[in-house]
């Protein structure tokens, strides 16, 4: 007998690396997702985290992990190793990314979380998807872009016999604290394909959806 669906799940989807193509920008862009029924407790974890770090910022602590030294980098990425969650992710090495798209990054990023997204959509039974993304644009028509191309992705690749709910939202990570948790996430990804540094990644390494890769 195949398992029941979940009744819901919050997918938090953010990216690492840069979208310029000129000297000094990184080699890999990545974005990530993180499948999670977990929410409540990566929100409870942040906000010990700030309690702890409360003295050095009165008004609480946007955690990034670009801005973390190595021991809350390791408290993030063990508490996203024993959570229950699942992660997603591709990747492009910038200098294979043909011209029209080098001139046209939303539609590479919109692309990228298309296939994030249908990887997600595919292996995860669920009756609803609440679908987070780290906000990147002040432009609403670019957001309602990328709203109709993840709706389309969960219609072309959902599991089961009818398409799930779906609720995308846009926020400013300061504002939610999963989304900090899932910058641990793809910072770590990157780390990895970037420097060659799996001291992070390893951590959660089990987590890991295994269609996650490096696309060109």
């Amino acid at each position: 007998m195949n398992a029941p669906p979940l009744r819901s799940v919050d997918v938090y989807v953010d990216e690492s690396g840069d979208l310029g193509f000129g000297r000094g920008g990184s080699k890999f862009f990545i974005i990530s997702a993180m499948v999670t029924t977990d929410s409540v407790k990566m929100e409870r974890f942040v906000k010990k985290m700030n309690l702890r770090y409360k003295q050095r910022d009165k008004g609480g602590v946007e955690f990034k992990f670009n801005r973390s030294q190595d021991g809350l980098r390791m408290r993030f990425v063990e508490t996203i190793g024993n959570s229950d969650c699942s992660i997603f992710w591709k990747a492009v090495r910038k200098d294979n990314v043909q011209e029209p798209l080098r001139v046209k990054k939303d539609k590479l990023y919109h692309y990228i979380c298309g296939q994030v997204l249908a990887d997600i959509f595919r292996h995860t039974y669920s009756e609803s998807f609440t679908v987070t993304f780290d906000r990147r644009s002040s432009k609403r028509t670019v957001r309602n872009d990328l709203d109709r191309y993840v709706e389309q992705q969960m219609f072309l690749h959902h599991t089961g016999i009818f398409p799930p709910k779906l609720r995308v939202s846009h926020f400013d990570s300061c504002n939610c604290p999963c989304l900090q948790v899932q910058d641990f996430v793809v910072g770590s990804v990157f780390q990895s394909l970037e420097r060659g540094d799996d001291g992070y990644i390893e951590r959660f390494q089990s987590k890991i959806n295994p269609t996650s890769k490096i696309m060109w």
